[in-house]
C-alpha cells in the first residue's frame, strides 16, 4: 500500500500542476484578448478626438502643436472614463495614425471609398459608420 499511496500522491500533484499551467495559459489569453479590445477602442477614441479637434481648430485659431495636444487631452479624458490609460506618446501615435487615415478619406473624391478595392486594408471609415468620412460629420 505504500507504493500505491505514493503513486496516488504523485498523480494528485501532477493534476494540480497541470491545472495551474492551464489556468496560467487561459489567464494570459484573456489578458491579450482584452488588450486587443482596448486598443481597438483607443483607436476609435483617437478618431473621435481628431474629428472633434478638426472641427473646432479653425474657430479657436489653434496651431498644429496645440491641435495635437487638444486631441491627446480629449482622447485621454474619454478613455479614462472607460478605464483605458495610455501614455501621451501612445496617444500621439494613435492620433497621428487616425489623422493620416482621415486625411486620406477626406481627400478622396466624392462617392469613392479609399478603403475598398482589391488588397485594400480597413480604414477608419469603420469607426465612422454612416458618416461618409467627412470632416464636418463627426459622431
Amino acid at each position: 500500500m505504500d507504493v500505491q499511496t505514493a503513486v496516488i500522491s504523485v498523480l494528485k500533484d501532477l493534476i494540480v500542476l497541470a491545472g495551474t499551467v492551464l489556468l496560467s495559459f487561459i489567464t494570459n489569453y484573456l489578458h491579450r484578448y482584452y488588450t486587443v479590445k482596448q486598443i481597438e477602442t483607443a483607436k476609435s477614441i483617437a478618431v473621435l478626438a481628431v474629428t472633434f479637434v478638426e472641427q473646432v481648430a479653425a474657430a479657436l485659431g489653434l496651431t498644429n502643436p496645440e491641435m495635437l495636444q487638444m486631441a491627446i487631452d480629449r482622447a485621454r479624458m474619454l478613455a479614462a472614463k472607460i478605464g483605458i490609460n495610455l501614455t501621451d506618446q501612445q496617444w500621439e501615435t494613435l492620433i497621428e495614425a487616425a489623422l493620416g487615415e482621415l486625411k486620406d478619406i477626406w481627400a478622396a473624391p466624392k462617392g469613392s471609398n479609399p478603403g475598398t478595392g482589391p488588397g485594400a486594408k480597413n480604414t477608419l471609415l469603420e469607426f465612422l459608420p454612416g458618416r461618409g468620412g467627412e470632416p464636418g460629420n463627426a459622431p
